[in-house]
């Protein structure tokens, strides 16, 4: 049986996010290297334009394949996880290992936290009871497939990750150790 939720990002360094995808689902959540979809952004508002109200239609940055109350999980989900980025700050340099373990809660949900050497941090907000064994070798294994796609002369530091294979791989992980 599948857990209810299961969320992983990848935040680099200056929290930009460049990987997040629902696990127990297998949607990314991120389609542009800012975590936007292409086009949301209005126009920019002229010096002498009045502001507009805000109407009661879509939200703008919600991702165009979610229904309007997934797409406020989704960022809500997000917003938590990058709440917890503070909690993984100070607790970075109190320990000595990779893997952070649970590092915050909302709701009942925990929040586990993974620090690359390089800065780069791995999160999971998920449902699993007793998945904290299982956590650290997921880590471990989306971190050597994070390095091979680090590796690669096409992709740019701190930028989102869109490659289909990355994701395919970051699914087979979570398959073999989470669900």
């Amino acid at each position: 049986m599948a857990p209810k939720k299961i969320i992983f990002a990848i935040v680099g360094e200056g929290d930009v996010p460049i990987f997040l995808v629902d696990l127990s689902t297998g949607q990314v959540r991120i389609n542009s290297p800012r975590g936007l979809p292409r086009g949301s952004r209005e126009r920019p508002r002229g010096p002498r334009e009045p502001l507009r109200s805000p109407s009661p239609r879509r939200h703008e940055c919600a991702p165009p394949h979610l229904p309007q109350r997934d797409a406020s999980k989704a960022w809500l989900d997000q917003m938590v996880l990058h709440a917890s980025l503070d909690l993984v700050d100070d607790l970075k340099w109190q320990q000595k290992e990779p893997y952070l373990r649970t590092v915050d809660r909302f709701n009942d949900t925990p929040v586990a936290a993974y620090v690359t050497p390089g800065g780069v941090t791995m999160l999971v907000m998920h449902d699993l009871r007793g998945g904290e064994d299982a956590l650290r070798p997921f880590f471990a294994e989306v971190h050597e497939v994070y390095l091979k796609q680090c590796l690669s002369p096409f992709h740019r530091r701190d930028t989102a990750i869109t490659s289909p294979a990355f994701r395919d791989k970051v699914m087979a992980a979570a398959r073999k150790h989470l669900l």
